[in-house]
């Protein structure tokens, strides 16, 4: 008898510790997503929806945490490795490298949402690529909080990759009709906002709620 009342006590006790680290967690998680005005709706594997709100409209996107290439999309920057290509071929020098910044300039009555797109320059030399492929390293060797990575790539990204974007972009509209806003990571939408043939910017969304 007095062992079954020790062993419910121990299973007691694991239980309560199980409880509070779990009430932790969720404080902690709550209390930490949000930065500057972006919430963290939902994460799974290496995938983070975000989402914006203002009086009219919300804008939604989805975020890689943890690739250092791939791509990475918060503020506008995005950083993009083309498509099948190793990793090995990138740190070799046998690459394509994409920097975008894509800036949000508004929607009319229609729900048309108006984007610019800034390019990489055309003469990156051989000494900024590899200049960028640290800084990209650097990105990827971050640790910490979720939202202590995020906020250190996003001062990389501002401080460093700035250098290598033109001045002007080019005027991007994105048709309402071809929106939606994602409810789930499990069902994230075609959206595309095509760059070139090879790059494609996925899932930013502003969906007017008149």
């Amino acid at each position: 008898m007095e062992k079954k009342s020790i062993e419910f006590l121990v299973i007691f006790i694991l239980m309560i510790l199980l409880m509070n680290q779990f009430c932790m967690f969720q404080c902690f998680a709550e209390g930490l997503m949000d930065i500057g005005g972006w919430k963290l709706i939902e994460s799974k594997e290496r995938l983070a929806l975000w989402q914006k709100g203002g009086e009219d409209f919300i804008s939604e996107v989805i975020l890689n945490l943890s690739t250092a290439i791939g791509s990475e999309m918060l503020r506008g920057y995005t950083v993009k490795k083309a498509d099948k290509i190793l990793l090995s071929d990138y740190m070799n020098n046998n690459k394509y490298t994409a920097i975008w910044k894509i800036i949000y300039k508004g929607y009319d009555s229609s729900g048309n949402i108006y984007l610019e797109l800034v390019r990489e320059k055309d003469d990156i030399s051989t000494a900024e690529q590899n200049r960028i492929i640290k800084e990209i390293e650097k990105i990827s060797s971050l640790t910490g909080d979720e939202k202590n990575i995020i906020e250190k790539r996003l001062d990389l990204y501002d401080y460093i990759l700035s250098e290598f974007l033109e001045r002007e972009g080019m005027d991007i509209v994105v048709d309402p009709s071809r929106t939606v806003i994602i409810l789930s990571i499990n069902c994230i939408p075609p959206l595309k906002i095509e760059v070139n043939r090879k790059n494609s910017v996925i899932n930013v969304l502003l969906v007017d709620m008149k």
